[in-house]
């Protein structure tokens, strides 16, 4: 562990001092009634019921601890039953004609309190505030909505030996359920508020994640959340982490040990404290937890290897900033580990393993001897109670391989832990015993995935294909977004969703129209990524393109001028001296006329123009097919007069018209035409055309020959009919030497973006990938 220089602890101290104001702990919200809006309304405190509980003797119970073995939840408060039902006998009517419950709570010697609800049911505006009488604290509004599936709640601790319970009903309000089943009363100041030590520390050999060990780690800590959870025995704490799915659909799973939790009835006891972490290297204290939820739902749990993994019952606030961290199940043995945690209960650390993992059993129960892998010894930091349940990574790619059981490692004996592995974890009996059916529901079969933000994610409504760039025979997924008025594009396999590069492009001073793939270009051995912009201050179009793996610069290339608004783009082969030359389709400013221009991307030079149809057509975009082996370029375009489409097909090398393709007929809207590979076997090229049917929106993509108009195939996408999703492009795949399409759609409900892969000739769907915002 590093000391922090003199400079830093004076500017870390000066940070703490506005780190601890009362309410640091707390997820304060709008007040309690009583201490705001009816404070002069309502009776004085003296004069509320009361009810004291046994003593704690602090002591004892640390002894008993103390003779614990690692791997048994570290143990924070005890219980005491109180079965107290809140009835119609004790509440005050308010001036707004609503009506507060009020009781107290004293627990002699307790350090802080928690509450458990055997039933909790609200009526619509009713809220309940847990106060702290010793401390300006309280936790709440909590409402109905905070209840869990069962219909009992826990709220989150305050500090303290007392307390008081506040029900608000408004005005008519009657039908509500509240019993109080057990206190659970706190002997270690888990909130550090009773003038002794925050739990119990072991400072001197651990890393506070806000040092500088911690910078590498940075998104891989914030996936990392201790939690408080109840058993008959008591309250205790452990540490998961919130990690990702296959579908990159943002899930809230969490990861910890069987041994701290394995049943729906403890589940529900569970409060989750996300970035509980010391304000200053060393300090290993300071941490707020006012970043807490409530719930979830048990999907999978393991004994033998000691897994267990959550659905928390709603994602984490926006405003907790977290981390969804990746995975790997390969089984492939680390050179090294890095471990983030709770030790102790205390604010998160970071410890450093640099030797090969080896595989074992379990170090805490009977197991295969092939379960877990074991840490030898720590070389920086450690775990104690509390770390159990906490991610174990590996440094090479900085995916999660295991979640601690237990082990004898401690600051003073340097010794082992054993981690349950997730390659063990990810098979099982059942859904309910593995993995696998909640981290790839649909059998991608990929072997890890990398961890990404949520919140980082711009979606600019953007998205295109491009050439396989990681040859896994698929695709890839591209799609624009903005983060921090820069332009991005984030390239992703459109089989697995696994990201293959992240590119920055321009900044805000020019406005992204669109993005697509570019073969590689002279000089360039990869595929190109490339974006479509237009320069604000005067409208001048570019085409930057990037290397879709590395993101360098490849070339900027300036189509039309700015007297034309760039409306599409493709790549015509063997068009530029034996290299792919690039089609830009534009429509004058002045007039409408509509015009491709056929450039050279290696100097930016013109090779030729070519005007389809005409005035009083207005062009949709275009694509490059092959017409009996020659190159020609089809634009969809919509007639002024009347909205008939039309796909004219003319010779890139002479602009000669080839033929005119017409779609549906009148009473459809063409939204965009691709290029499909001949499916119909005459060495000709297909279009396809998704379009909506003016009288009640119904989508189809129709597929005709591009040389014969030749209807091929008409293939619907999800959103079809009102299928509740909406449909943003589509793109031609290849997939295994299959054509495909690809169909990204925008669920209507909550923004979910889906690439429905459907075969182009049959229409059947082959895979359904999900993603949000977009894929990572």
């Amino acid at each position: 562990m590093r000391v922090p220089s003199l400079n830093i602890l004076v500017f870390g101290l000066f940070l703490f001092s506005l780190t601890v104001p009362t309410d640091a702990d707390a997820r304060r919200g709008e007040a309690p009634r009583s201490q705001s809006t009816y404070a002069n309304d309502v009776k004085s405190l003296r004069h509320v019921a009361s009810q004291k509980m046994s003593r704690l003797d602090a002591a004892e119970l640390l002894k008993e601890d103390a003779a614990q073995p690692k791997g048994v939840p570290l143990r924070i408060s005890v219980p005491e039953t109180l079965n107290l039902l809140v009835d119609d006998n004790a509440w005050e009517t308010l001036p707004d004609g609503g009506r507060l419950w009020r009781h107290r709570f004293n627990a002699p010697d307790a350090t802080d309190l928690r509450f458990g609800f055997s039933r909790f049911s609200l009526p619509t505006g009713a809220t309940l505030h847990v106060i702290s009488q010793d401390h300006d604290f309280y936790e709440g509004p909590f409402t109905n909505d905070d209840a869990n599936q069962s219909g009992t709640f826990y709220p989150p601790m305050v500090p303290g030996s007392n307390a008081v319970i506040e029900v608000y009903l408004p005005k008519g309000s009657q039908d509500y359920q509240l019993e109080l089943s057990s206190v659970y009363k706190g002997y270690r100041d888990f909130l550090g508020r009773s003038g002794g030590p925050n739990l119990a520390k072991i400072d001197f050999c651990d890393n506070d994640v806000v040092c500088p060990e911690g910078d590498p780690w940075r998104d891989e800590i914030r996936s990392v959340a201790q939690y408080n959870f109840t058993l008959p025995q008591g309250g205790f704490v452990c540490t998961g982490s919130l990690i990702m799915d296959a579908e990159r659909s943002f899930t809230p799973y969490f990861l910890t040990a069987y041994h701290c939790m394995s049943s729906q009835s403890v589940v529900n006891t569970a409060t989750f404290y996300w970035n509980f972490e010391s304000p200053v290297c060393g300090q290993l204290d300071g941490g707020p937890r006012n970043q807490n939820q409530s719930g979830g739902t048990l999907r999978a749990t393991r004994q033998d290897v000691d897994m267990t993994l959550i659905e928390l019952a709603q994602e984490p606030d926006e405003a907790f900033n977290v981390h969804y961290a990746g995975w790997d199940r390969s089984g492939n043995t680390p050179q090294g580990s890095v471990a983030i945690h709770h030790p102790a209960g205390q604010e998160k650390v970071i410890s450093f393993n640099n030797d090969p993992l080896t595989v074992t059993g379990s170090c805490i129960a009977a197991s295969p001897n092939n379960t877990h892998w074991e840490v030898d010894d720590w070389e920086d930091g450690t775990t104690a109670g509390g770390s159990s349940g906490s991610g174990l990574w590996d440094p090479a790619n900085k995916r999660i391989v295991g979640f601690l059981s237990g082990g004898a490692a401690s600051c003073t004996v340097i010794d082992f832990d054993c981690y349950g592995r997730v390659s063990i974890a990810w098979d099982g009996a059942n859904a309910g015993s593995r993995l696998r059916d909640w981290l790839d529901p649909n059998n991608t079969g990929i072997t890890g995935i990398d961890g990404s933000d949520k919140i980082l994610i711009t979606y600019s409504g953007n998205m295109s294909m491009q050439d396989d760039t990681n040859n896994t025979g698929a695709g890839e997924v591209m799609a624009l977004r903005l983060q921090n008025g820069d332009i991005k594009a984030q390239v992703s396999d459109a089989n697995t969703g696994i990201r293959v590069g992240d590119l920055t492009f321009l900044s805000d001073s020019w406005t992204a129209q669109n993005v697509f793939g570019m073969p590689a270009l002279p000089g360039s051995n990869s595929t190109g990524t490339a974006i479509l912009a237009t320069q604000n201050s005067d409208g001048l179009p570019i085409i930057q393109v990037k290397d879709a793996s590395t993101g360098g610069l490849i070339n900027n290339l300036f189509p039309w001028s700015a007297a034309w608004n760039i409306l599409d783009t493709d790549m015509v082969p063997g068009a530029a001296g034996g290299s792919a030359a690039l089609a830009a389709l534009a429509s004058r400013k002045s007039d409408g006329l509509m015009g491709v221009e056929l450039k050279d991307p290696s100097n930016n030079s013109r090779i030729r123009l070519i005007y389809p149809l005409g005035f009083g057509w207005s062009a949709i975009n275009l694509e490059v097919v092959n017409v009996n082996g020659q190159w020609a370029v089809a634009t969809l375009a919509t007639r002024d007069a009347d909205g008939l489409a039309i796909v004219q097909v003319r010779d890139a090398t002479s602009g000669n018209l080839v033929k005119n393709v017409f779609p549906l007929g009148l009473g459809w809207t063409p939204l965009e035409i691709k290029a499909v590979p001949d499916l119909d076997g005459n060495g000709v090229d297909e279009v396809a055309v998704r379009m909506t049917r003016d009288i009640d929106g119904l989508e189809i993509i129709q597929i005709r020959d591009s040389l014969t108009n030749n209807l091929v195939s008409n293939v619907y996408p999800i959103g079809a009919g009102g299928g509740g999703w909406s449909t943003q492009r589509f793109e031609v795949i290849d997939i295994n030497g299959v054509t495909h399409l690809g169909i990204l759609s925008i669920a209507d409900s909550d923004g979910q973006i889906l690439n429905q892969i459907k075969n182009a000739a049959t229409a059947a769907i082959v895979r359904n990938v999900f993603f949000i915002g977009p894929p990572y």
